[in-house]
């Protein structure tokens, strides 16, 4: 492969890389919007209960972890899946998975005692994921 192809690759790789951040952050800012939703007199339309701004919630940050993730992975060459940040990465996805599947089968949980406390919890992991992926741009691992 010459010089000049493994540049354009480098460049397209950082492009990718680079939109799918921007992407991430809207991402991450329409999720805060939801969240400071359900807590405000701001209004939706289509957000009509807490339960439907959790599942709204959940589905934006599982795409934000699909668009950031799995990219930046595939496209940066020393990319590690067991170092500490991808490890804490995969910890917080399933238990984001996990709140998610209880609360859509209504199981109780002690500290859940409303959609709201699941939202708050579901924010927090939200933007603690989006710190770590973030974080990865700028760590060598």
């Amino acid at each position: 492969m010459s010089t000049l192809q493994e540049s354009k690759e480098k460049s397209i790789s950082k492009l990718i890389i680079l939109s799918t951040t921007i992407l991430g952050s809207i991402l991450g800012v329409l999720a805060l919007i939801i969240t400071v939703s359900v807590f405000t007199t701001l209004d939706f339309t289509f957000i009509s209960t807490d339960r439907i701004s959790f599942y709204i919630l959940s589905g934006i940050g599982l795409t934000m972890c699909m668009v950031t993730f799995p990219i930046r992975s595939n496209f940066q060459k020393k990319f590690k899946w067991t170092s500490l940040l991808s490890i804490s990465s995969i910890i917080l996805g399933t238990a984001a998975t996990t709140l998610f599947i209880l609360v859509l089968l209504n199981v109780p949980i002690s500290f859940i005692t409303n959609e709201k406390i699941a939202i708050v919890i579901m924010s927090s992991i939200i933007l603690v994921k989006w710190i770590i992926s973030t974080w990865h741009l700028f760590v060598k691992n």
